[in-house]
């Protein structure tokens, strides 16, 4: 069931302002005559809508709207209407469709001015209908001589043009452009949109309808003379702009329609005393033409309108806003800027912050001198981001971290070396949390590097040296300035680590990993290295992993050490090297198996399972079966007899919950059981194998566990063998049956 929701509070209230304010010029009564007695009701109708009680807001709102048709009150009745048809929308089917209906004859039924702004609401809510919908009317297509009384089966385009129909008759009442607002500033929120920009009812309904026409449906047909802007008399003065004739013969385009709104709207405003109006208009129009013109140029065309207008209104209190704007392009054009002996953006963010600055002084008071403030905090930001550091690093040799700076003309570092008992504190921490950590203990090495400063707001980056380190684990730090306090200033941070051990892995037949331990120095071998080794182990209480000892062995004279053990079916393991005082410790991971069998080092072995049910309930057994097969050189299927393979059971999070080490038969052939675990999340789990050394998918099987009821019965329906047209009466005759296999009646069907 869809609801209103396009028609908000605020919006609500605007409308029956606006109304009002016919009224206002042809009748005695003050603001209070038509609202303080509605007062009482709307707090009524708000308290049950608080309560989650919509069918007694629906009644409260259905008195409200007949007694203030009977007193002919058209704010309070244009109100109570959104009002109904939102509440009544929640109760019914298809609400929202009904809503429409019901907005669309009162817009019928209503007069001046009330009409104009029923119109506008219900082309909104046709443009929502479809946008919401979009992906459902896609491939529509019309059908021709068909009674297009249900919108619920019209095309995309059908509803499109519905708005645009609604949306233009909404400006087609010339008296809007004599309804003033300026009456009823006491009630109007403050903001942008005040009386100088918005004047008339007129202005208000004219930037609805265009904001509609500014955006092109990309979803719907586009015929092959399609509307382009591509004459620069989109870009010229309002006057010039205004006069001009766009011809298409694409007289539907959305881009057309918003250059002949704006075109209307422009005019209008050409005459005022104060051009605010004028200037608003022009600049979105301004916007739009840059954003959807397709000429080569149109960059220095629309930057040479902006520059045109500002000076046209050197003056006005709106220069701000054209300044704004103006200061924009040269940012983002600034903001590519690369360092090259090509570039010639390098100062246009200085050249904007400079257009903003000379803008909010000449008038600092304005609306727009806010918006050129803000934007000037935001290139002023200075900062550094993204250090660089290499994972490992030598012993008391100093190294290099690459930086990224702005607006910044010193960086102070520091190193803070952490303690393996420190893993535990610093997980789960949130960035903020983890600097406060790291701030608490006493750097090992700090300094200040002096940066030189462009002055022109760009971004550059920089390699620092860092003094050498004992060995450890350290996290370096970068900010600012020397307090490293997270509310002054941005702190960046890289973890690294300093050892001079050296090694890379390799995985031998038969599943063991061998590991060369070289110094990263001088790259001789290193004997009697300490190799430990760590099994990720899951504590499904905390939801957590936890390193596990999982043994251990030394380097030979040549530097070699092999992993032999199995540890698990997954056989991932971590590993920390230590050599006299130096200890490496990485966050990585090895693949570590043994088999006294002695496999070839690429194999094609797989397992197809069956189940002996596709879904099952919590604490069920599952008994599956296994074929284990492989592909021999000339590509075709065979059984792989006394394979070794791993079968885990895992949940629907792809947790294992257990798993069996089974050996196939003679056949190939392996089975087992598992139990469905009595808690936990159910839904798709899986049933997984896992074969040393295969290059293949090993093979996997899907289940389904829910709490359902068994069925005792099933139908079945006999086939239709007629042919039928619509609106034939068509009989269909089925069997229900017990699987008892007794016949199942008086069911109710």
């Amino acid at each position: 069931m869809q609801k209103i929701t396009i028609i908000t509070i605020a919006i609500i209230a605007t409308l029956a302002i606006i109304i009002f304010s016919g009224f206002r010029q042809n009748d005695q009564h003050t603001m209070s005559d038509f609202n303080d007695n509605y007062d009482a009701e709307w707090r009524t109708i708000d308290s049950l809508e608080r309560q989650g009680l919509p069918k007694s807001a629906l009644e409260k709102t259905e008195a409200l709207l007949t007694r203030a048709k009977s007193e002919k009150n058209a704010p309070q009745t244009v109100k109570a209407l959104v009002y109904y048809n939102k509440y009544q929308s929640q109760l019914e089917e298809d609400g929202y469709v009904k809503a429409i209906y019901r907005m669309e004859q009162e817009a019928e039924k209503a007069d001046f001015p009330a009409q104009p702004i029923l119109q506008s609401m219900v082309g909104e809510m046709y443009q929502n209908y479809l946008d919401q919908n979009q992906w459902q009317l896609r491939n529509r297509t019309q059908t021709l001589d068909f009674k297009q009384d249900d919108l619920q089966t019209w095309t995309a385009e059908q509803l499109n043009q519905k708005a645009i129909d609604l949306y233009n008759a909404s400006l087609t009442h010339e008296r809007t452009q004599e309804v003033k607002l300026g009456d009823f500033n006491v009630i109007l929120t403050e903001g942008k949109l005040t009386e100088k920009l918005r004047p008339t009812l007129y202005d208000f309904l004219a930037h609805r309808a265009i904001d509609f026409f500014m955006n092109e449906r990309t979803y719907l047909t586009q015929p092959a003379y399609k509307f382009y802007i591509d004459q620069p008399e989109a870009f010229a003065s309002a006057k010039t702009f205004a006069k001009h004739n766009f011809e298409t013969k694409d007289k539907t385009s959305n881009k057309y329609l918003t250059i002949l709104r704006l075109q209307e709207l422009i005019d209008f405003h050409l005459k005022d005393k104060t051009p605010d109006a004028l200037i608003d208009a022009d600049l979105k129009r301004l916007r739009f033409v840059h954003q959807n013109a397709v000429m080569s140029d149109k960059d220095d065309l629309y930057l040479k309108a902006l520059e045109d207008l500002q000076n046209t209104h050197k003056n006005h209190p709106a220069y701000t806003e054209i300044a704004l704007q103006i200061a924009t392009i040269y940012d983002n054009r600034g903001q590519k800027y690369k360092p090259s002996p090509e570039a010639t953006n390098q100062f246009d963010r200085k050249k904007a912050y400079n257009i903003l600055k000379e803008a909010a002084e000449r008038f600092p008071d304005s609306y727009g001198a806010v918006k050129c403030r803000n934007m000037m905090k935001g290139i002023e930001i200075g900062g550094i981001k993204d250090p660089r550091i290499e994972t490992v690093n030598p012993m008391n040799i100093p190294f290099l971290m690459k930086i990224s700076y702005r607006n910044v003309e010193k960086i102070q570092v520091k190193a803070v070396k952490l303690e393996e008992e420190d893993n535990k504190k610093m997980d789960g921490k949130k960035e903020e949390e983890l600097i406060q950590f790291f701030n608490k203990k006493k750097p090992v090495y700090s300094n200040t590097y002096t940066i030189r400063d462009e002055g022109d707001y760009q971004e550059y980056s920089t390699e620092l040296k860092v003094g050498g380190l004992p060995s450890g684990r350290y996290v370096i730090m970068a900010c600012p300035n020397e307090s490293f306090d997270i509310e002054d200033a941005n702190i960046a941070y890289a973890y690294t680590h300093v050892s001079n051990i050296s090694f890379f892995s390799r995985d031998e037949p038969g599943g063991a990993t061998c590991f060369h331990v070289v110094d990263r120095v001088s790259g001789k071998p290193l004997s009697n290295v300490k190799a430990e080794f760590f099994q990720r182990d899951y504590n499904r209480k905390t939801r957590k992993y936890s390193p596990k000892p999982a043994g251990e062995t030394t380097s030979d004279e040549n530097g070699w050490l092999i992993r032999k053990e199995n540890v698990g079916p997954r056989g991932w393991v971590n590993v920390k090297f230590t050599h006299k005082d130096d200890v490496l410790h990485l966050d990585q991971r090895f693949t570590s198996r043994y088999n006294s069998v002695t496999y070839p080092y690429s194999r094609n072995v797989f397992v197809t399972f069956f189940t002996d049910r596709a879904i099952y309930r919590p604490r069920q057994t599952i008994h599956f079966k296994g074929l284990a097969m492989s592909v021999n050189e000339a590509g075709l299927p065979e059984i792989a007899p006394n394979e070794a393979v791993t079968v885990s059971f895992l949940d629907v999070n792809r947790q294992e919950i257990e798993y069996v080490r089974l050996t196939s038969n003679e056949y190939g052939t392996i089975s087992g059981t598992f139990t469905v675990p009595s808690t936990g999340l159910t839904g798709q789990m899986q049933i997984k194998a896992e074969i040393i050394y295969s290059t293949r998918d090993q093979g996997y099987k899907y289940i389904q566990v829910e709490e359902y009821k068994r069925p005792k019965f099933e139908v079945k329906f006999d086939p239709v063998k007629e042919s039928y047209r619509v609106g034939d009466k068509v009989t269909v005759k089925g069997k229900a049956q017990a699987y008892a296999g007794s016949n199942v009646d008086g069911a109710k069907v």
